[in-house]
């Protein structure tokens, strides 16, 4: 059987279209912001806080990152409020992190939350757990977004990549 040339060509354009569009963990999002506005609005407070102040390490990421300055609570004592005041407020460190971040949550951030004025040395991320319905590949992609984000945000900063 004969297939017509114009068929086959047009199988390979629409395959390469379709390699060629952004998986949904490269786009930033703002649809955490939405669903957990409390938890965004904690982490609008901490980069306003530090406003006025050196930021020498931002710490990026979802609520594993967001837990380093909880405190213990009734049923979730395994936060670290107490290591952070300890070995991290004196060292002029933000916390970026946010429940139930995907990466292109995080992007959205890096765009809209008001941090572009700050010049920190160190970027510590650690992104990607929540993205559990992308392909391993989307999910890497999602933290080379994030990761080329940073890069782009904060001039010069030097990344820390993180995994669980």
């Amino acid at each position: 059987m004969k297939v017509p040339i114009f068929a086959v060509f047009a199988v390979v354009i629409s395959l390469i279209a379709a390699s060629a569009s952004p998986s949904a963990s490269t786009v930033p999002s703002n649809a955490n912001y939405l669903a957990h506005a409390d938890w965004n609005k904690e982490c609008e407070a901490r980069v306003a806080a530090m406003k006025g102040q050196p930021c020498d390490v931002i710490f990026i990421g979802d609520s594993i990152t967001q837990n380093f300055v909880e405190s213990p609570r009734a049923g979730w004592d395994l936060v670290g409020k107490s290591v952070w005041d300890k070995y991290y407020t004196n060292k002029h460190a933000l916390n970026f992190g946010v429940g139930a971040d995907k990466t292109q949550d995080v992007l959205w951030r890096l765009e809209n939350m008001d941090v572009k004025g700050f010049r920190p040395k160190v970027a510590v991320i650690l992104i990607g757990t929540n993205n559990t319905g992308d392909t391993p590949q989307d999910v890497a992609a999602g933290v080379h977004a994030v990761v080329q984000k940073t890069l782009q945000t904060f001039p010069g900063v030097k990344v820390i990549l993180l995994s669980i």
